[in-house]
């Protein structure tokens, strides 16, 4: 305590001459009284100003500043300093800068705590890295513990994911369906009258092909596909709900979106404006790499006799290449 007091009192400019620790116990001078009373307050107000993670791993910190990490200690000199600026230099002039300076501190100390709690699962602890790296000093509304961002994180991360995945045919979450249409009878179809039940793990149609390769109009009915023609195969991207089978690049887009949202939702706009910014660019970047890279060639798609079966059928019957 005492030496956090020389500190406080340095900053305030003050000279007064406090006890020695051996006679600080009984001391009774009015600037070592009013120092003793505002430290009290100060160690209150720092705990109370966040949910610190050295204090929940070592619970004994609480009560031993000794314990406390070196950014800790100093934003307690700043907050003392900004008590005995009124109550021993009888100043308020000083008071601006102080909280300036003591509201930065807090601010970094704040996103530095958040940072070095561990977090078991890979997905959460890269959104929270993620969401740390673009706090800012900027940013006041910081949540208050990791627990508040898991909270978050688990309520939009299935919407999130599907929100990525159907963003864009990506390789690893593109599938077929070949199962040949049913005609309906029914009246009132308006013309679509040939109906394939849809894939159970379909999350998004991309493209209805007829017998012939030809792109079908088409809509979805009671879980089915119906075209005005005959279906012969729908191309699909599938509800992929295993990160492990997403590429890289999606796999931070999934990050960056949820950081971004809950950055956003939390009021740390400058956070928030730099997530959105990356996120946009990321996605733009990921859809143009898979596009380039992972097209699959009719070879890939239909087997090795692709071009023996397309001779046999002649030009008017080959598919056209997507």
């Amino acid at each position: 305590m005492l030496e956090v007091c020389e500190e406080a009192l340095y900053l305030i400019r003050q000279d007064v001459t406090l006890p020695k620790i051996e006679d600080a116990q009984n001391d009774t001078s009015m600037e070592w009284v009013k120092c003793k009373k505002a430290f009290t307050f100060a160690v209150s107000e720092v705990l109370s100003s966040h949910d610190w993670y050295f204090i929940r791993k070592n619970p004994a910190a609480k009560d031993d500043i000794s314990l406390w990490p070196d950014n800790i200690r100093k934003l307690l000199v700043y907050q003392l300093a900004r008590e005995l600026s009124v109550q021993i230099a009888g100043r308020t002039e000083d008071l601006k800068n102080l909280h300036a300076i003591y509201s930065g501190l807090l601010t970094d100390a704040r996103i530095k705590d958040l940072s070095e709690e561990p977090v078991e699962d890979p997905l959460e602890a890269e959104v929270i890295a993620t969401m740390v790296g673009a706090f800012s000093t900027e940013d006041k509304a910081l949540p208050r513990s990791i627990e508040y961002i898991l909270k978050k994180i688990r309520v939009i991360r299935s919407s999130v994911i599907k929100e990525v995945v159907s963003s864009h045919p990506w390789s690893f979450a593109l599938d077929e369906d070949f199962t040949p249409s049913v005609r309906l009878t029914l009246p009132g179809l308006g013309g679509y009258v040939h109906s394939v039940q849809l894939p159970h793990d379909l999350l998004k149609v991309v493209t209805v092909y007829g017998a012939d390769g030809e792109v079908l109009s088409w809509q979805i009915t009671s879980g089915e596909v119906r075209a005005k023609s005959p279906i012969a195969r729908i191309l699909y991207i599938r509800d992929v709900e295993d990160i492990e089978e997403f590429s890289s690049d999606v796999l931070r887009l999934v990050v960056l979106r949820i950081s971004a949202d809950i950055t956003k939702a939390i009021g740390a706009l400058s956070g928030a404006e730099l997530g959105e910014k990356l996120y946009r660019d990321s996605l733009a970047t990921a859809k143009l790499k898979d596009t380039r890279q992972s097209k699959p060639s009719p070879e890939d798609i239909w087997g090795k006799n692709y071009y023996v079966e397309q001779m046999r059928k002649g030009p008017s019957m080959r598919r056209r290449r997507r």
